[in-house]
């Protein structure tokens, strides 16, 4: 389990933050500043060592990390323009209103608790459920790392009139919102199944972590009714 999700929160992080180290490069082209032909130097320089390597991996690394809050912000924007809510609290909400005859009670802020006691139980729902998520941040930071990456082009295209930038940005762009929706149709994903996966111990958090103390009782819980709580009185 702890290697599974270490390759998920590794990619989740390292493939945008390659594209953001690209992105940067470009835009610091665009406006004049200092850059890296990655052509010429990939062309004309012999293979990158492994140090080399492992050095622009770790920093794709950490500055994926860095810059995951600021595209938690663009994606939220992205929704609001699209109309799609990606808040845990409607998705919950969507999940009571599939099934009405079961009384789901859970509230949005249950999801964490909820998710650790998965984790617990059922290892290959965790893994669906880490996947959906690490696919959901890398989407999104891609998207992110694809509106640096059009604003460059869009520059270079101003400055230079080369239509062939014009062209990359429009890709771009298309790109950035496929990216961004693949991120929202994830994070639903996501959080619904934690919901729905939950089900299968209660539907309500206090059922679900009553059930792993329960769980090798074979007989049901007696719920008392008041009736039978005052036939029980008078008899005793």
């Amino acid at each position: 389990m702890s290697i599974n999700l270490g390759i998920y929160d590794f990619f989740s992080f390292t493939i945008p933050g390659l594209l953001y180290l690209y992105a940067f490069n470009e835009l610091s082209r665009s406006i004049g500043w200092k850059f890296l032909d990655v052509y010429s130097w990939a062309t004309s320089n012999p293979t990158p060592g492994f140090i080399f390597i492992v050095l622009i991996f770790s920093v794709a690394y950490l500055l994926g990390h860095l810059m995951d809050p600021i595209s938690q912000v663009f994606l939220d924007t992205f929704s609001k323009l699209r109309k799609r809510s990606a808040k845990n609290n409607w998705l919950m909400y969507s999940v009571k209103g599939r099934y009405p005859s079961l009384n789901v009670s859970f509230e949005s802020r249950d999801r964490t608790l909820l998710f650790a006691l998965i984790r617990q139980r059922n290892i290959e729902m965790a893994r669906i459920l880490d996947n959906f998520s690490s696919n959901s941040i890398m989407f999104r930071n891609v998207a992110f790392g694809l509106v640096f990456l059009l604003a460059a082009n869009l520059i270079l295209y101003i400055s230079t009139k080369d239509m062939n930038r014009l062209f990359i940005a429009l890709i771009g762009l298309v790109l950035c919102f496929l990216s961004a929706a693949n991120s929202l149709q994830y994070r639903e994903w996501f959080v619904k199944d934690i919901f729905r996966a939950s089900l299968e111990y209660g539907a309500n958090v206090e059922d679900v972590v009553a059930y792993s103390k329960n769980k090798n009782d074979k007989t049901k819980p007696v719920r008392l009714t008041k009736k039978s709580k005052q036939s029980r009185l008078e008899n005793s």
